[in-house]
């Protein structure tokens, strides 16, 4: 498998028989990757969890097998893209 995939030479077009090097990627210091993943999300209360929740699900739709789920959480004021209310907690 991995000699499969050695082989590939993934490229724009435009860069197609010539000499080319990917840009070199930018990290965003206020983004922690040091921390388990885990620590973090454990480490936000309730309000926060579902903020970034919220904020998080605008962009990335929730699977069609949740909707169940979705419903519950609209009728508690958490919907995707918009801020919780405070009393919802």
């Amino acid at each position: 498998m991995h000699a499969l995939q050695d082989a590939f030479d993934v490229r724009p077009i435009s860069a197609s028989g010539k000499d080319y090097r990917p840009p070199k990627g930018k990290v965003d210091p206020s983004i922690d990757i040091k921390t388990a993943l885990r620590k973090q999300v454990n480490g936000l209360d309730a309000e926060a969890f579902f903020d970034r929740l919220t904020r998080l699900t605008a962009d990335n739709r929730p699977h069609p097998a949740d909707q169940e789920m979705v419903a519950r959480m609209e009728k508690i004021g958490v919907v995707p893209g918009q801020v919780p209310p405070a009393d919802a907690f």
